[in-house]
């Protein structure tokens, strides 16, 4: 049985056996991660069977943030309320932080493995995944790519430890697929899990969440990159060790290890279109960007189509957008990934896309949109009026 398949049977029989205080916590975690369990059948390619992947196209998988669970010392007490109550206050507090699920950042790094280990071209942007079903997600992104890395986080949770009721562990378990979207299979699959056993030199509950919750972010940051490393070592053994033996330094703390993100619109689904296409989208002046500067920002730029005239990206600070051009308006939510914003509208008609903030050395930053395959000067706005955009104002409080 695999770790997570293990892991979710020890919570169903905990929450059944617990007692007492300690029992509530036990009570509470588990009836959060029992919720979320998948099954994981772990499967790896060897080094032969790795070739078929070589030069092939891939893409992954977007999926909503799942519940975070942040339970404290004061809630173990009220058991079933208190795991309601938990769950609540964890995904207010990833909401108000604009915490990322860091599932997407693992599929990019693991993106990343294939593209170094394989020479795999990497389709952008991802796909929203329809359900769990390896063959449902297959043909979503059937026409994107050959290939696609289907990132799930299973449980992200905050609890104090049982014999430490004033220090927390921050939890975190992710599944990940690589599934053939010809066939609909599942080439490879692992699981990763992150639960410290130890509380020494273990936070505070208030220092996890203070100055937006730094700590909170950079822990589930460094979980994402254990669990990058452990996933493609488990799915492809010895292709990945040799990629990351052979891979470069690792980049400076602040930059993102550049990916060549080739559009989906200009890719389509062969390996001859995918070359076709410019390999260059995740530009190396990508400016890093961060969730919380841009809450009440407005973004302004002239639309590709005259009769749109413009298009306009006001970000709210629960990770809401509300997006308008000449003709029509519509709201929907933004995530961002290090360097890559992606909005996802509710309106079909807007759908989805992805940007870079680019700095190319001159007074104005530049919006490059990967959707389209265009960049363009775009503006900070405020009620009274709109300046071009800089490193100052996109970053300096409203």
């Amino acid at each position: 049985m695999a770790d997570i398949d293990r892991h979710c049977a020890e919570l169903a029989r905990d929450s059944n056996l617990a007692r007492g205080r300690v029992g509530s916590v036990l009570l509470i975690v588990s009836s959060v991660w029992i919720a979320g369990c998948v099954s994981v059948q772990p499967r790896s390619i060897d080094a032969q069977a790795s070739t078929q992947l070589d030069g092939r196209s891939v893409t992954y998988v977007t999926r909503a943030k799942p519940s975070f669970a942040a339970m404290t010392a004061g809630k173990a007490t009220f058991a079933v309320i208190g795991a309601v109550a938990a769950v609540s206050e964890g995904n207010s507090l990833i909401e108000s932080n604009a915490i990322p699920d860091p599932a997407i950042d693992i599929s990019l790094g693991l993106a990343r493995l294939f593209e170094r280990a394989n020479h795999m071209t990497v389709v952008g942007p991802g796909v929203s995944a329809p359900a769990d079903d390896a063959g449902r997600i297959a043909e979503t992104a059937r026409s994107r790519a050959e290939y696609v890395i289907d990132v799930r986080t299973v449980n992200w949770s905050l609890v104090y430890f049982p014999t430490n009721w004033t220090h927390y562990r921050v939890l975190y378990t992710t599944r990940a697929r690589l599934i053939d979207t010809n066939s609909g299979k599942i080439v490879a699959e692992a699981a990763c899990k992150q639960v410290p056993e130890s509380d020494v030199g273990a936070p505070t509950y208030d220092e996890l969440l203070a100055n937006k919750a730094s700590l909170l972010k950079r822990t589930l940051a460094t979980y994402g990159k254990r669990c990058i490393e452990s996933l493609g070592q488990a799915m492809v053994p010895q292709q990945m060790a040799e990629s990351v033996q052979g891979a470069p330094n690792a980049s400076p703390a602040g930059t993102a290890a550049p990916i060549s993100i080739v559009s989906a619109s200009s890719a389509g689904s062969t390996p001859e279109r995918v070359a076709a296409a410019s390999p260059s989208l995740r530009p190396l002046n990508a400016v890093r960007l961060d969730a919380a500067s841009l809450a009440t920002k407005t973004w302004r730029y002239a639309h590709r189509e005259e009769r749109f005239a413009f298009v306009e990206l006001a970000f709210k600070s629960d990770g809401r957008i509300e997006a308008r051009n000449m003709l029509s308006s519509t709201t929907g939510r933004y995530e961002v990934h290090d360097d890559m914003l992606c909005v996802t509208y509710e309106s079909r008609g807007w759908g989805r896309n992805c940007y870079y903030v680019l700095d190319d050395g001159s007074d104005a930053l530049k919006l490059r949109s990967l959707s389209i395959q265009r960049t363009v000067v775009f503006e900070v706005c405020t009620e009274v009026s709109c300046i071009p955009a800089t490193r100052a104002n996109i970053f300096q409080p409203s």
